[in-house]
C-alpha cells in the first residue's frame, strides 16, 4: 500500500504545482493588461495583411493611435488601439465606432472606416481604422506666432470654426468630451481654415453635463491660444465677455448651449479687435 500513497501524493503535488502555475500565469497576464501603457508596435509591422505601421501618432488614457498605410492603395489611415483594461468586452471600441458613424455628417470629426483584428501576444486585438488627417496640431501652430499666441482675428476665426463644428455635434445630442489644443488638427490654413477634432471621450452617462463641459473647454482653449492669463487683462471687452473670467458659473449663465455661443460670435462687433 505505501506505493499507492506515494503515487497519490505525487499526483497531488503535480496537480497543485500545475494549478499554481496556471493561476500565476493568469494573474501575471491580468496585471500586465491592467498596467499596459504601450503596445510597442514597430514601424513596418503588418496588420491584418492589409496595413503597415508607419509611425506612432500619440497615446493617451484609452490607448494609442498609429499612422498606417493601406498596402493595396498606399493610402494613409489612422489606427486606434485600445488598452485591454480600457476596453473590457470590446465595449469602448464599439461605442467609439458607433459614435463616429452616428456623427459622420459632422465635418469637424474624422471619418470612421472599419474595425480590424490583429494577433498580439497571443491575443486577438481589435483596432479601429479612420481617416488620417495630415496637418499640424493647434498647440504647435500657436508657437509659430510672436509671443506664442494668436492675433485676435486668427484666434477668433479658429474659435468660431470649432464652435460651429461642435454645435453640429451637440445638435445631435452628443458631445466631444476631450477638447484641448493637442486634439485639434489644422490641415489647411488660409482665408478658410480646415480643422478636425482628432479624438474624443465617451466616458460619462449624463450628456447634458458633458455638453456643458464642452462649452467650458472650448472657452478655456480660446483663452489659451490668445496667450493665457498673462494677456487676459489687456484683452478687448468683446473677448473678455466670451472668456467670462474662466468662471464656470458665469459661462453657464451666459452661454446656455453651444449654438447660443455660436450666435453670439456671429453677432459680435469687431471694432476694437480689428
Amino acid at each position: 500500500m505505501p506505493w499507492v500513497i506515494h503515487r497519490f501524493i505525487t499526483k497531488l503535488c503535480f496537480f497543485v504545482c500545475f494549478s499554481s502555475a496556471v493561476f500565476l500565469y493568469a494573474l501575471t497576464k491580468e496585471i500586465m493588461q491592467n498596467t499596459m501603457t504601450t503596445f510597442g508596435f514597430q514601424k513596418g509591422r503588418i496588420l491584418s495583411q492589409k496595413y503597415e505601421i508607419i509611425d506612432l501618432l500619440g497615446s493617451g488614457y484609452e490607448g494609442e493611435v498609429y499612422k498606417i498605410k493601406e498596402r493595396a492603395t498606399d493610402i494613409f489611415r489612422a489606427a486606434k488601439f485600445f488598452f485591454p483594461n480600457r476596453n473590457h468586452g470590446n465595449i469602448s471600441l464599439k461605442n467609439y465606432a458607433k459614435k463616429l458613424h452616428r456623427l459622420s455628417e459632422c465635418p469637424i470629426l474624422v471619418q470612421y472606416k472599419t474595425t480590424e483584428f490583429v494577433q498580439h501576444k497571443g491575443q486577438k486585438l481589435p483596432y479601429l481604422v479612420s481617416d488620417f488627417i495630415d496637418g499640424i496640431l493647434l498647440s504647435t501652430f500657436v508657437t509659430r506666432f510672436p509671443g506664442k499666441r494668436l492675433p485676435y482675428y486668427h484666434g477668433l476665426s479658429f474659435f468660431y470654426e470649432l464652435v460651429e463644428g461642435l454645435s453640429q455635434v451637440h445638435d445631435r445630442k452628443s458631445f466631444h468630451g476631450d477638447i484641448h489644443s493637442d486634439n485639434v488638427m489644422i490641415h489647411s490654413f488660409g482665408l478658410k481654415h480646415k480643422m478636425k477634432l482628432i479624438d474624443f471621450h465617451d466616458i460619462g452617462v449624463d450628456k447634458r453635463i458633458k455638453m456643458k463641459e464642452d462649452i467650458h473647454d472650448i472657452i478655456y482653449l480660446f483663452h489659451e491660444i490668445l496667450g493665457g492669463s498673462k494677456h487676459y487683462k489687456n484683452h478687448p471687452e468683446e473677448i473678455k465677455y466670451i472668456l467670462c473670467g474662466k468662471k464656470r458659473n458665469v459661462i453657464d449663465e451666459r452661454f446656455k448651449n453651444m449654438r447660443q455661443l455660436k450666435l453670439h460670435i456671429e453677432n459680435m462687433r469687431f471694432r476694437s479687435i480689428l
